[in-house]
Order: structure tokens, then C-alpha cells, then sequence
């Protein structure tokens, strides 16, 4: 939809609807997509409730193309890569989406509506992608970055048919030390079933027999296993180096003049 963002799906009377946002062009400057959706709400009388623009979910594969995808950032929650992305935005050339709930809502779709088939999933989901990655009016960005939610590491092998030779970054951090960071602000990551006890390897009883700690350790082992699975695909990064070092080797996002270098050739 031209001149706009997609913001979420919706159900109303005509079925499963796209809600858009109206977009004045500027760059998504904010950490996080949410963050940006929060901003345009308030800016435009426009996507007031009530009067915020929807179509049919195939409004999302009808996008024009977006910006090329050069790489799918997967991480595994507080362990670095908001910096990262935040440091890819940085460069002019790059246009960093982190976390849109539209994605998560497209990704996931199939779940709630199983009828749905595979091949319209897919189209839907690179729909999606095209819609986020409209070029912001400065005419700089020459490339897309999406940095996913942390369980959609689950979806890996999806995400590796519907974007082949896509490169894909996986930023990590030890473990215990996101165990703290969770304990001391919980995040969407542990609310019941955002990590399904079947995604855990554990069964109803199981998972909520655990306490807090050991549920979300649960979830950072599904996760580590998750990304082995698919290792020789993945560029791994230890998230923690960058708050210590002011250029990390391997990554230099600005580049200017030269080709996007392959995320799988970084190393961190």
C-alpha cells in the first residue's frame, strides 16, 4: 500500500484484515519497529484508530518490492543485538526493521489459520518484507536488515526457503548472563506458550512444573538447539564484544561504494 507501513493483522466483518499505518517517509530511527508504529500513530490524525486504513491480507503480497533483504539477524534475547541492528542503522545505506509485530503475526499465521496454504504463507511473508522495506524518502537506503523476535529461530528452516541465500546472523551471549537479565525484567520471551512447552521438548505438566529460572533456561536451551541445528547456516556473534570494542572485526556496515558483504563471512 502506497504511502504506508503495515502495522498489524486484525479480524473484523470482511475477515482477516491488513491495518496500515500512514507513513511520511522518514527513517525508522527507534530500537525497535513498535517504537516506530508508536510515533506515527501520534503523528498523523490519520491512523487515529477508527480511521487507520485496512485491506485484505493479500494487500501484503501486492507490495511493490522493497528494498533488497541483506541479511536476517536471529539472536536469543538480551544478549547484544539491539546494538547490532542499531549499529547496521547507523550507516546511511542500511534500513534496519527490528522486532515489526506484523511479521511475528504473518510468521505465525498458519497456526491460527491452518487453511491457509504453504505457498500463500510464503508469499505473504516476502509481501511483508517488501512492505517494511519501502525506501525512506531521503533516497540513501540501499538495503535491508530485519532483525527477527528470538523464537523465531524456531522457524529457521521456514525462513530459509521463503529468503534463500538470504544471509543470516545469529547474535548469542552466555546464557546465565540472560537468565539474570530476564529475572530482572521479564520479557514476552517467558509469558506462557510465546515458547510453546512442544518448541521446549516438554510436555504441559513439564513446563509449568518449572519455576521462573528453569523455565526461562528451558527456553534458552530450545533456542541454542534450535540455532545448532541449522550452524552451518548461521554467522554466530557473541553479542557482549560490542559494548567493548568501538569497531568489532568483520563488521563494518558503512562500506560505502562497495557490495553488501555476506553476513556469513563475519566473524565476531
Amino acid at each position: 500500500m502506497n504511502g504506508a507501513l503495515p502495522s498489524r493483522l486484525v479480524r473484523d466483518s470482511a475477515g482477516l484484515q491488513v491495518e496500515w499505518l500512514w507513513w511520511d517517509g522518514s527513517r525508522h530511527t527507534e530500537p525497535f519497529f513498535e517504537e516506530t508504529l508508536r510515533r506515527l500513530r501520534g503523528a498523523n490524525s490519520e491512523n487515529h484508530r477508527e480511521r487507520r486504513p485496512r485491506t485484505p491480507r493479500s494487500g501484503l503480497r501486492e507490495s511493490p518490492p522493497g528494498l533488497p533483504l541483506a541479511g536476517l539477524i536471529f539472536h536469543i534475547s538480551r544478549c547484544g543485538s539491539t546494538l547490532v541492528a542499531q549499529m547496521l542503522a547507523g550507516a546511511p545505506r542500511n534500513l534496519v526493521v527490528s522486532e515489526p509485530p506484523i511479521f511475528d503475526e504473518v510468521l505465525r499465521l498458519r497456526e491460527r489459520e491452518p487453511s491457509i496454504a504453504e505457498s500463500e504463507h510464503s508469499e505473504l511473508l516476502r509481501g511483508t518484507v517488501h512492505a517494511l522495506g519501502q525506501p525512506p524518502e531521503d533516497g540513501r537506503a540501499e538495503r535491508l536488515f530485519l532483525k527477527l523476535d528470538c523464537w523465531h529461530l524456531f522457524s529457521l528452516p521456514l525462513l530459509q526457503r521463503v529468503f534463500p541465500g538470504v544471509p543470516l546472523l545469529f547474535v548469542f551471549r552466555n546464557p546465565l548472563e540472560v537468565v539474570v537479565s530476564l529475572m530482572r525484567q521479564p520479557s514476552l520471551t517467558l509469558v506462557r506458550d510465546t515458547v510453546t512447552p512442544a518448541q521446549l521438548g516438554l510436555t504441559v505438566a513439564a513446563r509449568d512444573a518449572l519455576t521462573a529460572e528453569e523455565h526461562a533456561a528451558a527456553i534458552l536451551g530450545a533456542f541454542f538447539r534450535a540455532a545448532k541445528d541449522a550452524h552451518r547456516s548461521l554467522a554466530p556473534c557473541d553479542g557482549t564484544i560490542y559494548g567493548r570494542s568501538r569497531r568489532t572485526p568483520g563488521l563494518d556496515p558503512r562500506a560505502p561504494g562497495k557490495p553488501a558483504r555476506p553476513l556469513s563471512g563475519w566473524k565476531c
